[in-house]
């Protein structure tokens, strides 16, 4: 009789021991899951804070008075993509534009557009304070278009500029003068 109840108590023993292993490893998954559905929340909240203070940059620009593009708007981009024609005649017709040249140092000695604000992309987190909010526009360019959009997300997102033109298809894009020379 004590050996029926002695098996029949192992078997419950073992049954719950069973019961507990499973239930541990159940657990163990919906915790590695939350942690997961967590990380998810995190990385939406931010995203949407990002989108949140876009729309804020945007709602300022237009509340300035400046354009915004429905590719802007769609994009969240904060700056504007321009041509050689448009940038030569913003110009050649307003007085507050400043051209941002980001290239590096032996593009710039072999051509550059007279009077640009040169700072090579790779210093512009430690120089971006020499680019003047209080220009109208801000034109940025390099040799291609890709590094000068790089610097206007940069100067867009990291700072909050709202004046600034991407020179899309970068300095060959330029019809005005260039002037050879090394960076001082």
């Amino acid at each position: 009789m004590y050996l029926i109840a002695l098996v029949v108590a192992l078997v419950f023993a073992l049954t719950a021991l069973w019961f507990a292993v499973r239930t541990r490893g159940k657990i163990e998954d919906l915790s590695r899951e939350q942690d997961s559905l967590r990380r998810q929340l995190a990385d939406f909240q931010t995203e949407a804070q990002q989108r949140m203070e876009q729309s804020g940059r945007l709602l300022l620009r237009a509340s300035q008075g400046k354009p915004v593009s429905a590719a802007q708007a769609l994009e969240g981009r904060m700056y504007d993509e321009i041509d050689g024609q448009q940038a030569w005649r913003l110009l050649e017709t307003h007085r507050g534009v400043t051209i941002l040249d980001v290239r590096d140092p032996h593009e710039y000695a072999a051509g550059h557009i007279p009077g640009v604000l040169w700072i090579p992309l790779n210093q512009l987190e430690q120089r971006w304070e020499e680019v003047p909010r209080e220009a109208d526009y801000v034109i940025i360019h390099c040799a291609a278009g890709s590094r000068s959009a790089a610097a206007c997300e940069y100067l867009s997102r990291e700072h909050g500029y709202l004046n600034l033109y991407n020179l899309s298809r970068g300095l060959p894009d330029w019809p005005g003068p260039l002037e050879a020379g090394r960076p001082t």
